[in-house]
């Protein structure tokens, strides 16, 4: 790295750390004056959520409780906002949902993981969600409550219900989601704005599921929040409304639905589905030609819920951004992205912090400055190749896509760096760190060290594969397979996806 670059590389990380310092409520009039390109750029609290069913006894309570907010203590979370903050955010999405309290100190044995209703403790998480969302005003960053419209917990008992989606017309169903929805609005005077989501893992089955209902139902959720606080906004959330598994609120069809029926009053928003960063330009333009605001409910675009482990989303965001037209700046009002690995995503939260404020910025050069202020400039080339072999070397929906011979060189060379990484003596981030310098340093070996031993396994498995194609003798191939190199049991680190890819391969080799 050439001085100049040095240079440059320490002036960021010291602006980072002067926006920090500027004041407890600077965030507040930015709000007025911001020329961002998106207004209201908010991060959504989620956690990692495997759906593999052969990673499920691995799930650890060592593991959620490093990654899984539900299990930090107040001052970490209010680290956590400081964070955001600093990485240019003004907005906040929590929750207060069943999925949460099964994250926080509770775990089902995989051998029960058939059994209904699932009990779950919710422990002290809906006091924290007040605890930071205050936290959070206070310093001038807007607070999102995300509401599942009719996925309800069953507060009498503290139950999952059998049906994750209860049913209009079912008496006894209605009154576990009217308590569910009395619980939730006891929130709003901590909140300034609340989304209902319907699909995933919603929707509705019943004779009485229509999309009207879901409208309606909506109203009656914003009428509980505003007996509380009539200020809050609202908005109704098109995810996944069309897709052929979650969506069965019959009648939609697009967007149009929703607009021409005159079921939501004039102020309620309506937020798009913005998986993966897409953006619908007609969608949009339709919504704020109907005199609504526009919002962009994106996931599986700076982290990974379904598939958890560290990784690094520089180019997937900056493609997203970059794609946006210049209409969006006056056509968005607020945009969330995904954080769900806590700890493991700083890098994609720092770099999609940029971005959202001027989507033109090169996101490898924000890659950078965070490695500067994470690590030190004297990292900074170092800590840059590993994140960029994790990003080429690791799978993001799996690893079916990426898995090549070619690749295990770029993953060696990745976890000799990162067991290289050597932080300054003294030496203070530049902004607030959910996790230390040193623990993510630590992090970035154990994460590569995770895709070696995979991809030495899959070149191993390979080979057998290939022994069998050629005909060799069964002993042989059974003494392959016995030798074939082991990848690591995730215990304490949350390293499940190569874990995961070499049950299944081992499986079918076997």
């Amino acid at each position: 790295m050439s001085r100049k670059q040095r240079t440059s590389l320490a002036v960021s990380a010291l602006l980072v750390l002067a926006v920090l310092t500027a004041g407890g409520r600077a965030a507040e009039p930015q709000q007025q004056t911001d020329k961002s390109f998106i207004k209201i750029r908010e991060v959504i609290w989620g956690d990692p959520h495997p759906t593999q069913r052969s990673w499920i006894p691995y799930i650890t309570d060592t593991i959620y409780k490093k990654y899984s907010v539900g299990n930090w203590d107040i001052a970490r979370l209010r680290t956590y906002v400081d964070m955001l903050k600093a990485f240019g955010f003004n907005s906040l999405q929590l929750s207060d949902l069943w999925s949460r309290y099964s994250n926080a100190g509770w775990r089902l044995p995989p051998e029960n993981w058939g059994s209904w209703p699932k009990k779950v403790d919710p422990k002290d998480w809906p006091k924290k969600v007040d605890a930071v969302a205050d936290y959070a005003r206070s310093v001038g960053i807007r607070t999102t409550l995300f509401v599942w419209g009719n996925a309800a917990f069953d507060y009498r008992n503290n139950t999952v219900p059998p049906a994750f989606s209860l049913e209009p017309d079912n008496p006894a169903d209605m009154e576990i989601v009217s308590l569910y929805w009395d619980h939730l609005a006891e929130h709003a005077p901590h909140f300034d704005h609340i989304v209902t989501h319907w699909a995933d893992p919603g929707g509705c089955r019943g004779p009485a599921c229509t999309i009207e209902t879901a409208q309606k139902f909506h109203n009656e959720i914003v009428r509980r929040f505003r007996k509380k606080n009539p200020n809050i906004q609202s908005t109704f959330s098109l995810w996944f409304l069309n897709d052929r598994i979650y969506s069965k609120w019959r009648g939609y069809k697009d967007v149009h639905t929703i607009l021409d029926s005159g079921i939501l009053p004039a102020d309620v928003m309506i937020s798009m589905d913005g998986e993966g960063g897409k953006f619908n330009l007609d969608e949009a333009k339709a919504i704020a030609k109907a005199g609504r605001k526009v919002g962009v409910w994106a996931w599986y675009l700076a982290d990974m819920e379904t598939n958890p482990s560290q990784h690094v989303r520089t180019s997937a965001l900056g493609s997203a951004f970059r794609k946006l037209p210049s209409e969006a700046h006056k056509l968005i009002e607020w945009y969330s992205i995904d954080s769900n690995c806590h700890g493991l995503n700083m890098q994609n939260l720092y770099v999609a912090g940029k971005l959202m404020r001027n989507p033109k910025a090169d996101p490898r050069a924000a890659l950078r400055e965070f490695i500067a202020g994470a690590f030190g400039v004297e990292n900074v080339a170092r800590v840059e190749k590993v994140f960029r072999a994790i990003e080429r070397t690791r799978g993001y929906r799996g690893y079916k896509k990426v898995l090549s011979p070619a690749n295990l060189p770029i993953a060696r060379e990745a976890y000799k760096l990162a067991l290289g990484i050597t932080i300054p003596k003294g030496f203070k981030p530049a902004f607030p760190m959910v996790i230390s310098p040193e623990d993510l340093a630590k992090e970035l070996e154990v994460q590569t060290e995770a895709i070696v031993e995979l991809y030495e396994f899959n070149i191993a498995a390979d080979k057998v594969k290939q022994m069998r194609k050629e005909g060799a003798a069964q002993d042989k191939i059974k003494a392959a397979i016995a030798n074939l190199p082991k990848v690591s049991t995730p215990t304490e680190w949350l390293t499940n996806l190569e874990y995961w890819s070499y049950m299944r391969k081992l499986k079918e080799l076997k």
